[in-house]
């Protein structure tokens, strides 16, 4: 029997790339595994820290808000007053955008568990993230199936928020595939990604920018025209709010009743100098994402040397890509923020994860990669991004606590859990 001519991932600094070329299924299924893996542990680690069972997790955060809008699914926040009294006014939750909870309702067709679809929820935007990843980065660098191994378990703030119930995850994976289908010159399919990111978080307006940035072949005529066709990605929100206000009466409900979330103070824009939210996020340690002053410096260092990276790029077309998708998100989230300056700092280091990891892995030289070394560090990322996401969930937990007693968590409980589910 001849030996096998399918290189193994160890044989040159080639060879994972090699063999995920050779072996297509394979890689994906390989991705897949190195997204859910980590996952799972951080379920599992969070799950003991905080002494709870692994589905009430999908309450932590905004979990049991996105559940409760999941729950008026196909008519999103029809009836919410009577699933959740407590509610400040009819509106409220309107301010959490509805993307993410159709995704939640789907699964729970599936599953019949509305807590557990609200993790699947996450952790399936978290695997379709690293595949599309991977897309990209076959499209501007060498080192496909590196990047997105890193990508799968880092940043830990992606992967925290692809593993319990944030809708940054959606956004994410809305976002890659936008970009992915712009690099591809798939420009209706791409309009269409957008259109369904920006229903999916309020930062979900930054996609269609940054596609038709990306888009862009020059600055003649015809170049901003064809650009400007990713105008057609608000469609998606004008519907929206067409529907708030047939419904609550208040075309921008979602403004008004949660008017903090939108960097709106006062009535007013919340604007300051560029980079002054992101700096006050940095000196802010807020209860939950920013604690460890030093290790958030890190990471920031590490994006601002990514969009300086990306600027210098020879390929015009990566070039262009990468800087607006850590650019962009970059300025909305220096100059437009909520009150909470540390969620400005974390949803920009979320939103623009797959661009600053492109740029390090992708666009690197090969010839300074060993494989098992490689790997090695990627098995080191993981372990950091899992300690850091069950530590913020524990962080969560506690601020749950302070926030809501104990009497709001049992209320919260209640709401989700249909009648006859097993607790």
């Amino acid at each position: 029997m001849q030996p096998s001519t399918s290189p193994s991932p160890s044989d040159d600094p080639g060879a994972l790339e090699a063999w995920a070329l050779r072996r297509p299924r394979l890689a994906n299924g390989l991705l897949i595994l190195a997204a859910v893996i980590p996952r799972i542990a951080l379920w599992v680690g969070a799950s003991q820290r905080l002494h709870l069972p692994f589905r009430d997790l999908s309450l932590l955060f905004d979990g049991h808000l996105y559940i409760l809008i999941a729950r008026t699914m196909p008519t999103p926040y029809a009836g919410a007053s009577d699933l959740f009294p407590r509610l400040p006014n009819p509106g409220f939750i309107s301010g959490w955008f509805p993307g993410y909870p159709m995704v939640i309702a789907s699964i729970n067709s599936l599953l019949g568990d509305i807590r557990l679809a609200t993790l699947f929820a996450s952790l399936l935007s978290g695997v379709v993230a690293t595949l599309i990843v991977r897309r990209v980065a076959s499209e501007i660098g060498p080192r496909p199936m590196f990047t997105a191994l890193v990508f799968a378990v880092f940043p830990a703030s992606w992967l925290l928020s692809s593993s319990l119930p944030l809708a940054d995850s959606l956004l994410v994976a809305f976002a890659a595939a936008t970009v992915w289908a712009v690099l591809r010159g798939r420009v209706w399919t791409a309009i269409a990604l957008a259109a369904a990111a920006v229903i999916t978080q309020k930062a979900g307006v930054l996609v269609p920018v940054i596609a038709a940035i990306a888009s862009l072949r020059g600055l003649l005529i015809r170049d901003l025209v064809s650009a400007s066709r990713f105008l057609l990605s608000f469609a998606s929100l004008v519907v929206l709010q067409l529907w708030l206000w047939w419904l609550l009466g208040d075309p921008f409900a979602n403004f008004s009743a949660q008017s903090w979330a939108f960097g709106l103070e006062e009535g007013g824009l919340g604007l300051t100098w560029p980079g002054g939210y992101l700096l006050r996020g940095f000196l802010d340690a807020g209860p939950l994402f920013v604690q460890q002053r030093w290790a958030t410096a890190i990471i920031l260092a590490f994006y601002l040397g990514a969009l300086v990276l990306a600027l210098r790029s020879d390929n015009p077309r990566t070039r262009i890509t990468l800087s607006a998708w850590i650019g962009i998100p970059l300025l909305f989230f220096s100059v437009l923020a909520s009150p909470w300056p540390y969620l400005s700092l974390w949803r920009f280091m979320t939103i623009s994860a797959p661009a600053a990891v492109c740029v390090y892995c992708a666009l690197a030289p090969a010839k300074r990669f060993r494989t098992v070394p490689s790997l090695l560090v990627i098995l080191g990322l993981a372990a950091l991004s899992i300690a850091s996401g069950i530590q913020r969930s524990y962080d969560a937990g506690v601020l749950l606590d302070r926030v809501y007693d104990r009497d709001h968590f049992r209320i919260f409980k209640q709401l989700v859990v249909e009648p006859g589910e097993s607790d």
